[in-house]
């Protein structure tokens, strides 16, 4: 048998340096407990849809909540763009829930047409969170006010033992209205600030 064989040309050497490219930074999404200034209750849900306010930091986990940053819906009408807000928008999400989503209708009020929906993603399942000052008198730590970016409903956590979505006309100073991001690892109080 005859063989030929043939050799290919030499790779060529690199010159100069090469150049590194920065590999992004990437934060994963914090996992907090959101607890009412006023009530001292934690948002919970239930794998099946049940959403209260929850006294026990851990009942079956489901008060741990994931802020997951979405990028800001640019449409017309939505709170969020009508008063020209900048704040991040998150989804607020309970992983083991289902992956159960806060959402809250528009047209409805108080504890209507609020919950969490493991079905289709909507936008009035995006929120913004804003820092707040604390009023005198209540747990320690910074503040925050979570905003439904499509219609500016607000939460709350009430003396009656109520959780639900406000409507934007009604005054957010009251301390139902605010929030205390907790972290899920070390407990301290997370500045909504420095969620940016």
């Amino acid at each position: 048998a005859n063989f030929t064989f043939a050799t290919a040309p030499p790779t060529p050497s690199p010159t100069g340096t090469p150049t590194l490219s920065s590999v992004p930074t990437v934060t994963a999404d914090p996992i907090v407990r959101i607890q009412n200034a006023l009530t001292q209750r934690y948002l919970w849900t239930r794998w099946d849809g049940g959403f209260k306010g929850s006294e026990d930091i851990e009942p079956l986990t489901n008060t741990a909540i994931t802020l997951v940053k979405k990028v800001c819906p640019n449409d017309a009408g939505y709170y969020h763009n009508e008063n020209g807000l900048t704040s991040s928008c998150y989804l607020i999400k309970w992983e083991s829930a289902n992956g159960r989503r806060l959402f809250a209708k528009s047209g409805s009020d108080w504890n209507n047409g609020v919950g969490t929906t493991s079905g289709k993603n909507f936008n009035d399942q995006i929120w913004f969170i804003e820092a707040s000052v604390c009023e005198e008198g209540t747990a320690s730590g910074p503040c925050a006010i979570l905003r439904n970016i499509v219609n500016g409903r607000t939460m709350y956590d009430n003396e009656n033992l109520v959780v639900g979505a406000a409507a934007p006309t009604w005054l957010f100073e009251k301390t139902k209205y605010k929030w205390h991001l907790v972290d899920s690892t070390n407990g301290g109080v997370v500045d909504a600030a420095g969620l940016e």
